[in-house]
């Protein structure tokens, strides 16, 4: 499977961070160094989260990344960002790019 078909394999589920993790993994693409992608510090997810839609694939992979991480930290973080449609908003961010990365 393509990344762009893992992606949206992924959309609307309502899966633990431990799935997401599982994609990024499968996908060559989790960041352990996600922090060097962000611009806020210490680390605040909202204002991170607030640069979605100017985002390029690195920094989309980078802050869903950053969302699995704080589960670690926060348990139930993960599902609120879930619910509140961040999450979905991360990964249609990321089709939009890899569809026209392979329109090129």
């Amino acid at each position: 499977m393509n990344k762009l078909a893992i992606i949206k394999s992924m959309l609307n589920k309502y899966e633990d961070a431990l799935a997401y993790a599982q994609m990024l993994e499968q996908m060559g693409d989790f960041k352990k160094d996600y922090g060097k992608y962000m611009t806020s510090y210490p680390l605040d997810v909202d204002e991170e989260l607030r640069r979605l839609s100017t985002a390029n694939y690195e920094f989309c992979v980078a802050l869903l990344t950053l969302l699995i991480r704080q589960e670690h930290y926060c348990e139930g973080s993960f599902i609120e960002h879930l619910i509140n449609g961040e999450v979905n908003n991360i990964l249609r961010r990321m089709v939009i790019l890899q569809e026209c990365n392979q329109g090129q």
